[in-house]
């Protein structure tokens, strides 16, 4: 399905729903490509969010989606932002040239990324906030090129991160800049430039 320049989001999923989403075109949404909010639990695979002006994919709530081999790129503010108590699983997806934050967690989400590429976002590859948790392993999470992704993982506030046999390459303010509160433990990962 190719979903285009809605006034709304591309795909809303809310409540307790459940469903299998495959091979969509979310682009030129007013909100966010995909909105997951309530206790929804769907299922993303081999989509295509691009070019949304409120974001690739926005979660919210208690829910849990998964994203797998999804590609977010050139979208508005965020990528990928999850709030609330929001606690998906993001898996084999591509977060590039988004023109905010590649993932943006805030309020007390729990976000596991495995085997992710986050590259060349404006603002920050990962970015935690206020009391959210992330755990990204094997991820790629780089910055080429003037002008792209200023830090690789950045935490602010109370938030934690575990890092585990990820690469982080060539970030101009760090490639682990944490701030206020934030905690995180990182293993066997490769950090360069």
């Amino acid at each position: 399905n190719k979903i285009l320049d809605g006034d709304g989001g591309g795909i809303v999923v809310h409540g307790e729903a459940r469903g299998v989403y495959i091979g969509n075109t979310l682009s030129g949404s007013v909100r966010a490509g995909i909105g997951v909010m309530d206790s929804a639990c769907p299922v993303f695979i081999g989509n295509e969010m691009s070019s949304n002006q409120g974001g690739g994919a926005v979660m919210a709530g208690q829910s849990a989606p998964v994203f797998i081999s999804n590609k977010l790129s050139g979208n508005g503010f965020v990528g990928l932002g999850v709030k609330e108590q929001s606690t998906p699983l993001l898996q084999d997806n591509v977060i590039v040239g988004n023109v905010g934050y590649g993932i943006l967690l805030q309020g007390r989400s729990c976000t596991e990324i495995q085997n992710s590429v986050v590259e060349n976002n404006k603002r920050a590859g990962i970015c935690a906030c206020e009391q959210a948790f992330v755990r990204a392993t094997k991820c790629t999470i780089q910055a080429s090129g003037e002008g792209s992704q200023r830090a690789g993982l950045l935490l602010h506030d109370d938030s934690k991160a575990v890092l585990h046999q990820s690469t982080l390459v060539g970030h101009r303010t760090g490639n682990v800049v944490m701030q206020d509160r934030s905690t995180g433990a990182f293993t066997e990962n490769d950090m360069s430039g």
